[in-house]
């Protein structure tokens, strides 16, 4: 299913021209080699261009599809075809001061621009076009040992030696253009195709099948040089005396098709999100880049600095699926039912491994991250940009502050991005990461108590956010709302906001304290209330006096706050002994939302409400 899609990807992607035919590939040029009919060096053209990364401006080689580039390994690599480095299409390296090592690597040159010269007269030989000629006396007649003296060579000497691809170029027009030249290459590709034959699991057709698969690029934490998604190199692989990729044929034709689309994909940062481990790719069968987009400002929280979206034009876009209608979006007509498609794929050693794949209707996926955003949304203190915060701050909000790797646990990551997708059950241990973290941490100093550069709250909106998402779909809290709820009568979310109720009496009873009732109880009193609270009772009937002396209106405010929340717990059962995890989980959002409901009134607006309320009084 994952191939076929692929596969499919590909076709689409070669339809639009923005895939290399079988046989070639894209790689980043740096220089063009210039020549004259008899192979003539008559000059170097630099084909690196400039390009904005951020803020910056960086020189980076020219993309141009060329011939094929398989990985190439062992003492003695064999060259690329028409697209080749300094090294083996000019036999030069880089000078070193150590003369054995310097005749080492003037060796090694000679050995590698051997190679390609034996490669190009093998391939070209015998054809009856001009650029073909022009390469193959270049070849006969070039000699690296007299390559620096070369004029056309001496302005980019050092840059060429010092790496990347050279390309030939003859009478204006890169050599791998040619019609003529094109066509031998792709011959000769299919005739050195490896002779076992098969049906492919791909395409259901016969045809060679692959030996080997592509290496795909682009995963974190996978090898630099690609890593396969399909291999076989241990005889318990083996099945029926079939070695390697005989076990599961695939095509040669498939084989390059699904590993150039995935490779592509991986390369798009419109189609590609990396969270934690996994790589996450995603796109439309039918293509459409407004999906993609889409999809990635819903539950990513947007690409890059040109494609952002504010909260309130996002929930408004997603109106537009009442009763499965299309979606319109960057000017585009989003059908409600075209096939849609999300892969995550982590490394796993040498090879690659599948997370989830997902495929359905776009809407339906849709509809599931806005149902997703629903759960999520929660006040946010001002500085947040968000309601419903994107996959990576949820995910980002069960690392520790003082962990060495800030990366969440890759399982996680996978795991709760599927939940989101399908409109599953959020992982438990996701909401026991939360509960940890909040458990262990503490407000603006480390686990030692040194103070971090950065202010740090132990319950932050995220993870307030994870906490209601969790309980609305896991425990079917439904009456679970956005901001504070004040109808709920749940004992852990009373005690909550009576705790958050507590700690801002203390503060206004003493407005430069450094810490609160929090720091020192509120573990306790999320898990075990009734150990604490009479505690924070006396505490508090202390603080209301020091207030009464300053503001007896205030003073009257705080009391009737405190004893409307004390009439909505039930005085036969008393306080909880033990509060559960699901409880521990209402408990800290009982007090997050109380908390943010105080800081949006402020204490003016309080003593505002307090100088109200006893006017109406008398």
């Amino acid at each position: 299913m994952i191939l076929q899609a692929l596969a499919k990807r590909y076709q689409t992607m070669a339809e639009h021209g923005d895939a290399p035919r079988r046989g070639w590939c894209p790689v980043g040029v740096s220089f063009a080699l210039d020549l004259a009919e008899n192979g003539e060096l008559l000059r170097v053209y630099d084909l690196r261009e400039e390009q904005s990364q951020g803020k910056k401006t960086v020189i980076r080689p020219r993309r141009m599809i060329v011939p094929d580039h398989p990985t190439r390994a062992g003492r003695q690599p064999p060259a690329y075809f028409l697209c080749d480095t300094a090294t083996y299409f000019l036999g030069i390296a880089e000078e070193e001061d150590d003369p054995t090592k310097a005749e080492k690597k003037r060796q090694d040159a000679l050995q590698r621009f051997t190679s390609a010269k034996e490669l190009h007269e093998k391939l070209l030989q015998g054809m009856d076009v001009p650029a073909a000629r022009a390469v193959l006396s270049f070849f006969q007649q070039w000699q690296p040992q007299k390559a620096k003296l070369n004029q056309a060579l001496e302005e980019l000497f050092p840059e060429m030696v010092a790496g990347g691809n050279l390309v030939f170029r003859f009478q204006g027009h890169f050599v791998q253009e040619d019609a003529a030249i094109a066509e031998r290459w792709e011959r000769t590709m299919t005739a050195q195709q490896d002779d076992v034959q098969g049906i492919c699991l791909v395409t259901g057709r016969k045809g060679a099948i692959a030996r080997l698969h592509p290496k795909i690029k682009g995963v974190p934490g996978a090898q630099v040089s690609g890593a396969n998604l399909v291999s076989f190199n241990m005889e318990s692989s083996n099945s029926f005396g079939h070695e390697q990729g005989a076990n599961a044929p695939v095509s040669e034709a498939a084989s390059f098709a699904y590993g150039t689309a995935l490779n592509a994909l991986l390369a798009d940062s419109d189609h590609r999100q990396i969270i934690g481990d996994t790589a996450v790719v995603y796109w439309a069968e039918m293509e459409n880049e407004a999906s993609q987009d889409l999809l990635s400002m819903s539950m990513f929280g947007g690409m890059s600095d040109k494609k952002q979206l504010t909260e309130e034009a996002l929930n408004g876009l997603f109106q537009n699926l009442v009763k499965g209608q299309p979606i319109c979006f960057e000017a585009t007509e989003i059908p409600y039912e075209n096939p849609f498609y999300i892969l995550g794929i982590a490394p796993n050693a040498a090879r690659l491994s599948v997370r989830f794949f997902l495929r359905g209707a776009f809407g339906d996926f849709l509809q599931h991250v806005k149902a997703h955003r629903q759960r999520a949304a929660i006040v946010m203190p001002p500085r947040k940009p968000w309601n419903a915060p994107p996959l990576w701050a949820w995910l980002q909000a069960t690392v520790s502050p003082n962990a060495s790797n800030k990366s969440p646990l890759p399982i996680l990551a996978g795991s709760t991005a599927t939940a989101i997708l399908k409109d599953a059950m959020y992982p438990a241990s996701l909401y026991e990461q939360v509960l940890l973290r909040i458990h262990a941490e503490i407000d603006f100093t480390d686990t030692e108590g040194k103070t971090l550069k950065e202010p740090h709250y132990k319950i932050t909106g995220e993870r307030a956010s994870i906490i209601k998402a969790y309980l609305m779909k896991n425990k079917k809290r439904g009456e679970l709302r956005m901001k504070l709820n004040e109808e709920i009568t749940d004992p852990a979310y009373v005690l909550g906001r009576i705790f958050s109720l507590r700690e801002g009496i203390q503060r206004a009873a003493n407005p430069n304290l450094n810490a609160t009732v929090k720091d020192r109880y509120f573990d306790v009193a999320s898990t075990t209330p009734s150990r604490v609270f009479p505690i924070l009772e006396h505490l508090t009937n202390h603080h209301l006096k020091k207030i009464a002396g300053e503001s007896p209106k205030l003073k009257t405010y705080y009391e009737k706050q405190m004893t409307r929340l004390m009439g909505m717990l039930d005085a036969s059962k008393g306080i909880p002994k033990i509060l559960n995890a699901e409880e521990q989980g209402m408990f800290i959002l009982g007090y997050y939302q109380q908390t943010q409901e105080r800081y949006e009134k402020k204490e003016s607006k309080e003593v505002e409400a307090a100088d109200t309320a006893a006017e109406k009084e008398d």
